[in-house]
């Protein structure tokens, strides 16, 4: 596989940043972005990058499954703090800027992490494309000085997963996994049960073979989005009744099929 002009030009890009930083502690979950990011960090800078990785109830299991294995095959070191992001009462009330608050407080505790261990910075994987979304947490990160390499290198999601690929990133194909909170309307009180219940029909739809999992929240009802291309999949008379017995005795009371498939804001609509 040869890479395009394109993205060896951001390469260089990217890799003047970082040397210019000359250490950094990279906000690491272990999806497409922060993956590529830590890998560029840990082999431009070997033992002045680390991750850290905040280890929260926020995380879909499957989100959390495939950190081990993407850690290994980058081989830099880690620091893996457990935060309960849910002792944080402006985000648990679940507001329309939630993400700020959830921002503000995730990244205090990583900045004290970097800061304690002797790292200049602290990035997140934010990409170019991120401009073009409403995204509340940006505005956090902007406030307590934190880089981002990849989208001041100019690199798109779709050059990320590229790059990924290039490198062997077993992440470079995943699917884009929001925190569970983006599953909860807005003004309803985030809660670790809603949270689980969310999880874990989410994972039972994985499990089955379906992608761009969604299951959005509605107190006692839930609605399930798949890739578009997998509805017919989903409302097969098979698929459909051990879903509903499943959903069921996860909690919910009653299920839903949203028969337009996955889509990003989806819950905004309601």
């Amino acid at each position: 596989m040869k890479l395009s002009r394109v993205i060896s030009d951001k390469i260089g890009n990217i890799e003047k940043i970082l040397g210019e930083m000359k250490s950094v502690a990279v906000a690491f979950s272990g999806g497409v972005d922060s993956s590529l990011l830590l890998k560029l960090a840990h082999d431009m800078l070997r033992n002045n990058a680390v991750g850290i990785y905040i280890d929260s109830p926020l995380q879909p299991k499957r989100e959390r499954l495939l950190f081990e294995e993407t850690i290994k095959l980058i081989g830099c070191d880690i620091i893996k703090k457990p935060v309960d992001i849910l002792d944080h009462k402006a985000f648990k009330e679940n507001p329309t800027d939630r993400c700020y608050f959830c921002k503000h407080f995730i990244f205090d505790v990583i900045m004290q992490i970097a800061q304690n261990e002797g790292y200049s910075y602290v990035a997140d994987g934010s990409n170019h494309d991120d401009l073009k979304d409403y995204r509340p947490g940006a505005k956090a990160l902007k406030e307590k000085g934190v880089r981002s390499p990849l989208r001041e290198a100019g690199f798109t999601k779709k050059e990320i997963r590229e790059l990924s690929k290039f490198y062997g990133l077993p992440t470079w194909d995943k699917e884009a996994l929001a925190c569970l909170a983006t599953r909860i309307s807005y003004g309803k009180e985030i809660s670790k049960r809603k949270l689980q219940m969310i999880d874990m029909a989410e994972e039972e739809l994985v499990n089955r073979g379906f992608i761009n999992v969604r299951a959005r929240h509605y107190d006692d009802t839930v609605k399930i989005e798949v890739d578009k291309k997998q509805i017919d999949k989903l409302s097969d008379n098979k698929n459909r009744s051990e879903i509903l017995t499943i959903m069921k005795k996860i909690g919910f009371r009653y299920i839903i099929i949203d028969p337009e498939g996955y889509r990003t804001g989806s819950l905004n609509e309601s």
